[in-house]
């Protein structure tokens, strides 16, 4: 299946293609990996969060879809429920089927948890099913706390939640927006993933400066330019690929999703070529990515003025980090 989706995307773009649906990576050059790094946007070659739920989303709605076209099924049968529990078999599928790599085991874990609250009506999107999917994580491998994929993704969900938790419970004064509606989704639209790139650059930023030494300063315009072409065009090609493929129909598929890898690949060159699209940060120790995630857990889990008080423990990490202790010598 590689194979088939790497000959029919084409090129770099059909390898990219290919390692979202098997999670094989090897037919990405290293030239492809900089340049999505320095746009900030490897993420998506690697199968996580993002991959795991536009796949569980596209297959929810589908299913969901479907059997709204039957007055009778929409109206005496669980057709939400339904299609959450085929949304958690396509999950667990494309988990097993892409490798069970750590990332994509914590993702599904955490997709799960979400399409599992959906059963018991309950609110997908809350902390304490966030919550709930770290203990999972963490009883599975404690040595993940440690590791920054685990820090990364838990810390990003987390200010996404506390955002829109916050946003849900915002005065309803305003008035509606007065848009007209060609224009009104693609606003709202660009503003959504602007302001989720914004909310997840500066909760990861942190961990990845300790991790990797590196941020990508261009990440948001990076993420801004890709992600539409990922989430409309990308993912749901692969979920319908797959579904097509055993009947030898799938060729379409492929070719679309290579397409879309290939200008998600220009933008990416393209922002890479950007003076400082890559900034090295000097090393700090584990005192000032303490006082970091303190200050992300402190902003995300109040739910009252005094989440202001984060400003205490940020202030304190940056003063830190500024001024790291250097050893003489390494041996």
């Amino acid at each position: 299946l590689t194979q088939r989706i790497a000959e029919i995307g084409g090129g770099q773009a059909g390898a990219m293609a290919a390692a979202l649906v098997t999670g094989k990576r090897g037919l990405i050059t290293e030239t492809t990996n900089t340049d999505l790094r320095a746009a900030g946007i490897y993420h998506i070659v690697s199968i996580s969060g993002l991959h795991m739920v536009l796949a569980a989303g596209t297959i929810f709605w589908l299913v969901r879809a479907l059997l709204a076209l039957s007055q009778t099924l929409a109206l005496r049968w669980p057709v939400k429920k339904i299609a959450a529990v085929a949304a958690m078999i396509g999950a667990i599928a494309y988990c097993v089927f892409s490798g069970a790599e750590v990332a994509t085991v914590r993702s599904l874990i955490m997709t799960l948890v979400m399409l599992g609250a959906i059963l018991v009506d309950r609110r997908a999107l809350s902390m304490r099913n966030l919550a709930l999917a770290a203990v999972i994580v963490l009883l599975r491998e404690p040595d993940a706390l440690l590791g920054p994929s685990f820090q990364m993704s838990f810390g990003a969900v987390a200010a996404l939640i506390a955002f829109a938790e916050r946003w849900e419970s915002r005065g309803r004064s305003q008035p509606p927006s007065t848009l007209p509606w060609p224009v009104r989704p693609l606003w709202i639209a660009a503003t959504g993933i602007v302001v989720t790139t914004l909310l997840a650059t500066a909760a990861t930023a942190p961990f990845g400066a300790y991790h990797f030494q590196t941020f990508n300063p261009f990440g948001l315009l990076g993420n801004a330019l890709a992600l539409p072409f990922v989430s409309l065009c990308v993912m749901p090609a692969a979920v319908f690929g797959v579904l097509a493929y055993p009947f030898g129909l799938d060729a379409p598929a492929w070719w679309l999703m290579g397409a879309a890898s290939a200008v998600v690949l220009k933008l990416a060159n393209w922002v890479a070529t950007i003076d400082h699209s890559t900034l090295v940060i000097a090393a700090f120790g584990p005192a000032a990515l303490g006082c970091f995630a303190a200050s992300l857990l402190w902003i995300t889990l109040w739910t009252t003025k005094l989440r202001l008080l984060a400003i205490l423990p940020l202030i304190t990490g940056v003063a830190v980090a500024a001024k790291p202790e250097r050893p003489e010598i390494l041996v």
